[in-house]
């Protein structure tokens, strides 16, 4: 799950040209690498999270992925409690930005699918 070296590649770019272009008006995705929005998009739906975004499961306090990754054991909130990913795991609700996808979805003229076997 550490994506502190994970880089955009040319479909990343390509994607930000469309949406420089006006020719792409959304990106839906179930990555959570961040990679989009370091390739330079702006309007992205993260519907699984965000290895970026991180909580205190106890206070909220929100940390960086540099704090996570770069702690020595289990990261644990300044008040002792676990830190944890903002992302869906599997058996937790969906978030309300899947409301928001259906609603990109259902209005596109087109719908590019890229990068899944669509098996989950």
């Amino acid at each position: 799950m550490n994506v502190l070296n994970a880089k955009p590649n040319i479909v990343h770019n390509f994607l930000v040209d469309l949406e420089k272009n006006r020719k792409l008006k959304v990106i839906i995705t179930q990555n959570i690498d961040n990679l989009h929005q370091l390739a330079g998009s702006k309007n992205v739906l993260e519907i699984h999270g965000s290895m970026y975004q991180n909580y205190c499961m106890n206070c909220h306090k929100k940390y960086d992925i540099e704090f996570i990754f770069n702690s020595k054991d289990i990261p644990l909130c300044i008040c002792g409690h676990l830190i944890r990913p903002n992302v869906l795991l599997y058996g937790e609700r969906l978030p309300e930005c899947f409301n928001t996808a259906i609603d990109w979805i259902t209005k596109a003229e087109t719908l590019i699918v890229a990068g899944t076997s669509l098996t989950v």
